[in-house]
């Protein structure tokens, strides 16, 4: 019963989002809370800030910052709604 009950959640929360169209995504989109780095000039680039639900893809030499920057903005992603932030979840993938 464990096993099937395990089972039954991998299936529900690994099935795949419901389609949308070009312009629900587009909606959707700009109604998501952008997570913010805390640093003005990276989120002005970004435009407000990484967006939910995007691929974030950083690259440059070592020592610059860029797992910091990651790990920044998976702490940033969970910050509650009740305090302006996304209250969402994150995962950071390191392929080095």
């Amino acid at each position: 019963p464990v096993a099937e009950a395990l089972l039954r959640d991998v299936r529900r929360l690994a099935a795949p989002p419901a389609w949308k169209t070009g312009l629900e995504a587009e909606a959707a989109d700009h109604a998501a809370t952008p997570i913010v780095s805390f640093c003005r000039a990276l989120d002005d680039l970004l435009g407000g800030g990484a967006r939910p639900g995007a691929v974030l893809e950083l690259a440059g030499g070592p020592a610059t910052g860029k797992t910091q920057l990651c790990m920044q903005f998976c702490v940033d992603a969970a910050i509650p709604r009740a305090f302006h932030g996304a209250g969402g979840r994150s995962a950071f993938i390191d392929a080095d």
